[in-house]
């Protein structure tokens, strides 16, 4: 291949390349479910099998979605008020965070 043709190729790809990867780095565009919001805020005993993203895809894949929907109001309220709750209220059993009674 002649040096003109890789130029003219890098020419080419060069901004083709920079836009896939500035896609990569950009923040997550999706704005948190409500199941994001629960496990962020009952996930703070610092426990060693805490996963973020398995608790979203449990809560996500549970049968409550319909009350999820219907009581928002109120899902909203309990997240707000564990959210409000000293993380010292939060311990860990069987290496998961456990959720105080507040």
């Amino acid at each position: 291949m002649s040096s003109q043709r890789r130029a003219g190729w890098s020419l080419l790809l060069t901004p083709i390349l920079a836009l896939l990867l500035d896609a990569c780095e950009s923040a997550y565009s999706l704005p948190p479910t409500a199941c994001d919001d629960y496990c962020h805020a009952t996930l703070r005993g610092n426990c060693a099998d805490d996963a973020p993203a398995d608790c979203v895809r449990d809560c996500e894949n549970t049968d409550g979605s319909t009350a999820r929907d219907r009581c928002a109001e109120a899902w909203r309220a309990r997240d707000d008020c564990w959210l409000r709750a000293d993380s010292s209220s939060f311990a860990c059993q069987d290496n998961h965070s456990k959720v105080p009674d507040i």
